[in-house]
């Protein structure tokens, strides 16, 4: 009866039996090779530290950041991280729901003085209604 082929000796390339791969192999995984968890290892890596986060938060409620770019140019002096590109803060901020500080939109004509004026002089809601004979 013929042996089986155990690979090429000449090259220096052996075939192991069945059964000896799998105790290699199931050695390996006794000690523990195999059974880590990668997952901390998937996708990218978030650039921005928790510290360098919490002070770009504080940043942004003292109101020296209003803009995404802004944010950009904050985390790059003052933390060392830099982004491809402002989009990547912009994505790193709605990841975290950090919002930036907005005020209410004016109108570019509109006249301050005039428009407290008017609020100085108009009924307010609740007493036009008590005038005009109407009840809660």
């Amino acid at each position: 009866m013929r042996q089986p082929d155990r690979g090429c000796p000449g090259i220096g390339l052996l075939l192991a039996p069945v059964p000896e791969v799998v105790r290699v192999l199931h050695r390996g995984w006794a000690c523990g090779a195999s059974q880590k968890s990668r997952v901390g290892e998937r996708g990218r890596q978030e650039l921005v530290t928790p510290e360098a986060l919490e002070d770009l938060q504080q940043a942004m409620k003292r109101g020296e950041i209003a803009t995404i770019g802004q944010a950009d140019e904050f985390l790059r002096e003052r933390h060392g991280i830099e982004y491809a590109h402002p989009d990547g803060v912009g994505q790193l901020l709605r990841r975290r729901k950090v919002k930036l500080k907005t005020g209410r939109p004016r109108h570019e004509k509109a006249d301050p003085q005039e428009q407290e004026a008017f609020k100085k002089t108009s009924p307010t809601p609740s007493k036009a209604k008590l005038a005009a004979g109407g009840s809660r």
